[in-house]
Formats: C-alpha cells, sequence, structure tokens
C-alpha cells in the first residue's frame, strides 16, 4: 500500500480565518487533483501563527472552532490534516486535527512545546501527552508535533 501526501506550503495571516480557511481549501483541491490521498497543513494553519496573546481571547478560539467546522465541511474528498487551537475547558493545546469525508477524525495536541528564543509557546498552550496513530487508505500513520532547539517537526 502507498499513500500520496502533499504539503501546503502557505503563507497564513495570523487572525484571518477565512482566508486561511480559503488557502487551505485551495491546496487541498489542487492536491486532490493531483492524486494526493492527504495533505499536511502548517502548524495553527487556521489562525495563522504566531496568534500569541490573541490566544487568551474566548473569542479567538470559539472562531477557530466554528471555522474548523466549516472547513470539515468544505474539504473535496480528500484528508486533510489542519494545524490549529483547541480549547479544552480551561486548557489550549497546540493541535493538528485530521479531517476526512467532511468530519474530524482525530486530533492530537503538541507535546514538547518550545520556550526559548522568540518562543513562549509553555505560556498559551498545554502539552498534550497521548499519541495519534491514524490509519489513511490502509496506511497507518503517527502524528508528532515537537520542537527541540536543534529541529522541530510538524507533523
Amino acid at each position: 500500500m502507498s499513500l500520496k501526501i502533499a504539503i501546503a506550503q502557505i503563507n497564513v495571516t495570523v487572525g484571518d480565518f477565512a482566508g486561511n480557511r480559503a488557502r487551505i481549501l485551495d491546496f487541498a483541491e489542487r492536491a486532490r487533483r493531483q492524486g494526493a490521498d492527504l495533505l499536511l497543513t502548517p502548524e495553527l494553519a487556521l489562525c495563522g501563527y504566531p496568534p500569541e496573546d490573541l490566544l487568551l481571547r474566548d473569542d479567538f478560539c470559539a472562531t477557530c472552532d466554528r471555522e474548523l467546522a466549516t472547513l470539515a465541511a468544505s474539504l473535496p474528498g480528500i484528508a486533510v490534516l489542519v494545524g490549529h487551537p483547541e480549547k479544552r475547558g480551561l486548557r489550549c493545546y497546540n493541535a493538528a486535527t485530521l479531517i476526512n469525508d467532511g468530519r474530524r477524525v482525530a486530533t492530537y495536541y503538541k507535546q514538547r512545546l518550545p520556550s526559548y528564543e522568540v518562543f513562549d509557546e509553555e505560556r498559551y498552550f498545554e502539552s498534550g501527552d497521548d499519541p495519534c496513530v491514524l490509519t489513511i487508505k490502509g496506511v497507518r500513520c503517527g502524528v508528532k508535533r515537537s520542537c527541540d532547539r536543534d529541529t522541530t517537526g510538524w507533523p
């Protein structure tokens, strides 16, 4: 079995949910037409990176949730791993959600949050601790988002 993966190297804008969603949809359609099974988006692609103190606003995270639902309903027959913030109670996570067939299949929370130089993710996000293994077109895939001083991994 094989899996054809496309990567959306897109320039997203912090706070431009509709514009970022449109960019993701455009790349999803292009990837689908080229035969991709899965599209990967950048970290926090739906809200833009780095959102910083906007993450402290409940309306910012609520808007992101609505946009993720709208995106899921609009995707053109391709699995998409979307980067976005996700609030769970009082906790906020740097998340990656797999959307397939119009629904959220699984969500992974970034585990190793950078807090050095220009990064201050520990200020805004809680660390996740659950692995995420998915099966896409019969191929098992793991989602891992980490950040070390020397390397960054997405997904």
